[in-house]
């Protein structure tokens, strides 16, 4: 008689793929299960207990962060009220006083700071003639859509985002942990910025980890690197 075979069964987790909550409530049902079978598995390591420590450290961090992130987003918005209130004192109250007391006199409204219209918009003169003359500057990194960050780019000279004549376009490095580098050969190419903007998406295994970020000018005829910017950093939420 041919020995019959034992099929051989292989123990999966079934965790993967899940969002945040249902996998708490996965591994702590997974660990009430051990509690409730220690015949058949009496010696667990790590220990259940143990495993339950760890699962109350992940909660306690989960909503650490939602709370981190709702006062961001209230600090945001105070910070916006604030701009808000600061130009509308300056255009609504400032301006005009000013208009009435300097009387005509250009110099007087140059001397304070302020422009006059059609002689003088405070913009920088947009023409950058060579990328050597300025450098990229990643100048705001926005963290507040989650697994995501969005980057904006503009020129150090014009603190616009118009490119040097002799660029083609702006590509962006990342490195996400780690020590800050200090050259894109150590970084990973995420992409090309268009119109001064770049949408980088992450991963859930990505949460809570910094990223570092160059932005470079790319010659036109050769396709190398030109300047550079200096590093950046944010963190992943």
């Amino acid at each position: 008689m041919a020995q019959k075979l034992v099929k051989k069964v292989i123990v999966t987790s079934n965790l993967k793929g899940k969002t945040e909550t249902d996998l708490l409530k996965a591994v702590n049902d997974r660990i009430q299960a051990a509690l409730n079978n220690t015949s058949i598995v009496p010696a667990l390591n790590p220990t259940p207990a143990q495993m339950q420590t760890k699962t109350q450290n992940y909660a306690t961090l989960l909503v650490t962060r939602d709370t981190l992130r709702a006062q961001q987003k209230q600090n945001t918005a105070l910070i916006l009220q604030a701009e808000a209130d600061i130009l509308n004192n300056i255009n609504s109250q400032w301006v005009p006083y000013i208009q009435q007391q300097i009387a005509g006199d250009i110099s007087k409204a140059k001397l304070l700071g302020f422009g006059v219209k059609g002689i003088d918009n405070g913009q920088a003169d947009e023409l950058v003639e060579k990328a050597a003359e300025t450098h990229p500057i990643i100048s705001r990194t926005d963290v507040n859509v989650h697994l995501q960050h969005a980057l904006y780019i503009t020129n150090s000279r014009s603190g616009k985002n118009k490119l040097p004549a002799d660029a083609k376009h702006i590509e962006i490095y990342e490195q996400i942990g780690g020590t800050a580098p200090t050259s894109i050969k150590t970084m990973v190419h995420a992409g090309i910025a268009k119109k001064g903007k770049f949408i980088n998406h992450f991963d859930d295994a990505d949460l809570g980890k910094t990223v570092y970020y160059i932005a470079v000018y790319i010659d036109k005829k050769t396709l190398q690197p030109l300047e550079q910017s200096p590093v950046v950093s944010a963190m992943i939420n």
